[in-house]
This record gives structure tokens, sequence and C-alpha cells, in this order.
């Protein structure tokens, strides 16, 4: 009886460690395919932001070179603006002058 108790016991013991290994093998598995998974979702993040980069740079450079013709607009009508004072300078000494000339 003890013999038969103890051959019941050890498949009993046999059967919880191959269960438990089946269960060890396919917790293995889904590791495996959640690394995966997880790999594959970085990827795409990496994707997407290289490519938002990228268009950020882009958006940067439109919005300095904006920048710049604007500076350069700028400069123009100053430069514009000091010319005509110049010239508005001499024709009222002109203008002065005939007077002066004419009186």
């Amino acid at each position: 009886i003890e013999e038969s108790e103890a051959r019941t016991r050890a498949e009993g013991e046999e059967t919880c460690v191959a269960r438990i290994t089946s269960e060890l093998e396919a917790v293995e598995i889904s590791q495996k395919g959640l690394r995966q998974e997880a790999r594959d979702a970085q990827s795409r993040c990496e994707q997407v932001a290289g490519a938002q980069e990228g268009q950020l740079e882009s958006q940067l450079q439109e919005r300095d070179d904006a920048v710049a013709a604007l500076r350069r607009e700028l400069s123009e009508s100053h430069g514009q603006q000091e010319r005509s004072e110049a010239l508005a300078q001499r024709l009222e000494a002109e203008v002065s002058a005939q007077s002066t000339l004419a009186s």
C-alpha cells in the first residue's frame, strides 16, 4: 500500500511538474511576444518622432527665412526713408535759396 501511495504521489508530482513546466513555457512565449511588440512600438515611435523632428526643422527654417526677409525689407525701408529725408532737406534748402534769390 505504501508503495502504491508513493507511486501515486510520484505520478502526481510528475504531472504537477509537467503542468508547471508547460505554464512556464507559455509565459516565456508570451514574454517573447510582448518584447517583440514593445520593440515594434518603440520603432514606430522613433519613426514618428523622426518625421516630426524633420517637420519642425523645416518649419523653423521657413520661419528663419521669413524673419531674414523681413529684416532685409526693414533695412531697405530704413535706407529709403533716410534718402527721402535727405532729398527733402536738399529741396527745402534749394527752395529757401531760390526764395532768397527772388527777394
